[in-house]
């Protein structure tokens, strides 16, 4: 069944991550991803798994290509942000979130709430 295989295969990717085996578990991870390409779950386990792995680099395009399709998702943000912190980028981090935090004080002064 392939719902059963993909659960199974998410358990191992994720003992694979908790053991600091993360080289193991991205080529798990990417064929989920590539599998179910609007499985939103499935890609923040690819960037997390590649950020973990050091690979910030290809974590941080995935993250742009979500933001691309998507500029307005919280989870994406929070994904850019946990990239460009683990790669010790701390002012982006910090200069997305005050922004984050800038655009939502305007809508919500905007909107009256």
């Amino acid at each position: 069944d392939s719902a059963e295989r993909k659960q199974w295969s998410h358990l191992l990717a994720e003992a694979y991550k908790r053991q600091q085996q993360v080289p193991l578990a991205l080529p798990i991870f990417e064929a989920a991803s590539q599998a179910n390409p609007n499985d939103m779950s499935a890609l923040a386990d690819l960037i997390d798994g590649l950020a973990s792995a050091g690979r910030h680099d290809r974590a941080e395009q995935y993250v742009l290509d979500w933001l691309a399709k998507d500029p307005e998702n919280d989870d994406a943000v929070a994904a850019l942000v946990a990239v460009l912190a683990d790669q010790k980028r701390l002012t982006d981090a910090h200069e997305i979130v005050r922004n984050r935090l800038l655009i939502m004080h305007w809508v919500l002064l905007i909107g009256g709430v």
